[in-house]
C-alpha cells in the first residue's frame, strides 16, 4: 500500500527528515547527504581525527602514510641475516652430502681463533693434516680433479703419480697460490688442458693450502713429504700476487728448491 505524503505530514521525526524537506515533509525522493544525527556526526569526527593504527613505538611517516620501522629493528634484522649467511657459508660444505667439514665438530672455529691457551694448543695438536686436507680438497678441488685425483681428460690434469705433485714442493706451492694456465706436461706427455687452474692464494689460508697439498701428496698411492703452513707462508711472501704460471715459468724454479719451515 502506497503512503500518501499528506498523511505523513508533521508526523515524521525531524531527525529522519532529509534537509531537502525542512518542514518534515516526505516524498518519494531521497536525499541523505546530511541525514545524520549529532551523535553520528560526533563519532565520524572522532574517527577522522584518531591516528591510524601502527606498530607500538614507531612514528608514522607522513609521506608514506604508514608507520615506519624503528632503526634498531632494521639493524637487528640486518645483523641476523648477515649472521645466517655467514653460518651457511662456513658450515654448508657447498651443500654437498659427501663433503666433510672440520667445523662440524669444532663450532668454535666459527668465531675468531685466538690460537692461545691450553684449549687452543689441544685443538692444534688434535688436527690431522691429511684428514683436514681431504675435507678441503673435496670442497675446493674435487670438482675439477675428481675425488679420485684422476682429473678430466683434456681439461684438468691428474694428480695421481703426477710429477708436479710428487716433485718440487716450491713449484707445487706456486701452482696453488697463483694458478697455472696453458699446456702442461703430465706423466711425460705434453697435453693442452683447457681448464684454467685458478689462484687459490687469495681464497684459502696458508694452513688450508698446506693441508690440501699434504693430502694430495699422500693420497691415491702417492708418497711424498707433507707441506707445512710455514712453507706456504714462505712461498706466499716470495711469489706475492703475481699472475698465473706457465709450465715454462714453473720449470725455471729448480727441482731441488726448498721452502723454509719444512717438517723436521
Amino acid at each position: 500500500m502506497k503512503s500518501n505524503p499528506d498523511q505523513l505530514k508533521g508526523k515524521v521525526p525531524p531527525i529522519l527528515t532529509p534537509t531537502k524537506y525542512p518542514q518534515g515533509e516526505m516524498s518519494g525522493e531521497s536525499d541523505y547527504d546530511d541525514g545524520l544525527s549529532d551523535v553520528a556526526r560526533t563519532h565520524a569526527a572522532i574517527a577522522r581525527e584518531k591516528p591510524e593504527p601502527g606498530i607500538a613505538g614507531t612514528a608514522k611517516d607522513p609521506k608514506l602514510g604508514y608507520a615506519a620501522f624503528p632503526l634498531w629493528f632494521v639493524i637487528l634484522n640486518a645483523v641476523a641475516i648477515f649472521w645466517a649467511g655467514a653460518y651457511l657459508f662456513l658450515f654448508s660444505g657447498a651443500f654437498r652430502s659427501d663433503v666433510y667439514s672440520d667445523r662440524a665438530g669444532t663450532p668454535g672455529l666459527f668465531f675468531a681463533d685466538s690460537g692461545t691457551g691450553a684449549a687452543g694448543a689441544g685443538e692444534a695438536a688434535a688436527e690431522d693434516p691429511v684428514k683436514l686436507g681431504e675435507a678441503f680438497y673435496k670442497l675446493n678441488c674435487a670438482t675439477c680433479h675428481q675425488p679420485t685425483g684422476q682429473g678430466a681428460s683434456g681439461a684438468y690434469p691428474p694428480l695421481v703419480n703426477s710429477e708436479w705433485v710428487l716433485g718440487s714442493e716450491k713449484r707445487l706451492a706456486g701452482i696453488l697460490l697463483n694458478g697455472v694456465h696453458g699446456p702442461i706436461t703430465v706423466h711425460g706427455t705434453k697435453a693442452s688442458y683447457s681448464g684454467l687452474m685458478q689462484a687459490w692464494g687469495p681464497l684459502l689460508s696458508d694452513k688450508q693450502i698446506a693441508y690440501i697439498l699434504t693430502y694430495v701428496r699422500q693420497a691415491w698411492g702417492n708418497s711424498a713429504p707433507p707441506i707445512t703452513p710455514d712453507q706456504i707462508a714462505a712461498a706466499r711472501a716470495e711469489f706475492g700476487s703475481r699472475d698465473s704460471w706457465t709450465e715454462e715459468e714453473l720449470l725455471q724454479i729448480p727441482e731441488d728448491a726448498t721452502l723454509e719451515g719444512g717438517a723436521q
